[in-house]
């Protein structure tokens, strides 16, 4: 299942991909993100590995499959949840446009329930985008005025 959204943020591009690159800071944005580590003591950066524990789905691990900074970023989650996350990060006046794809695999009955679900799921999604947006704008200095 696909679900996509976008949000415009008052914040530098670069500013905005380096806090979203860090999954650490995704717990200000997302209350089902319980704890995250950064796994093996390396940067943040491609092939940088999170291991996260989620309500609902227990330990899952986010690896960064692409990091092209401050452009394009590409998650990938497996565990109990599995989710490819492509982010692009646009320039716009005044801020940065975030572009988020997500590619949720279905099997089984969730396939078959999926016209049902896809609604719901993409609501959760677009409300998830909502959060992150307000903590950038909380956390990341405002784009100086032209």
């Amino acid at each position: 299942m696909r679900l996509v959204r976008s949000f415009v943020v008052s914040r530098r591009q670069d500013d905005v991909f380096d806090w979203v690159a860090d999954v650490r800071n995704h717990t200000s944005s997302n209350p089902d993100l319980l704890a995250v580590e950064l796994a093996g003591g390396r940067p943040v950066g491609p092939g940088a590995i999170f291991t996260t524990r989620f309500r609902n789905y227990g330990r899952v691990e986010v690896r960064i499959v692409d990091y092209a900074r401050p452009w394009r970023l590409h998650f990938r989650t497996t565990g109990k949840a599995e989710v490819d996350n492509e982010l692009r990060f646009v320039p716009v006046d005044g801020g940065t446009r975030v572009e988020t794809i997500a590619e949720v695999p279905l099997r089984g009955l969730a396939r078959v329930f999926a016209p049902l679900t896809r609604p719901l799921m993409q609501r959760v999604f677009e409300k998830r985008g909502e959060r992150l947006r307000r903590a950038l704008e909380e956390r990341l200095p405002a784009v100086p005025a032209a």
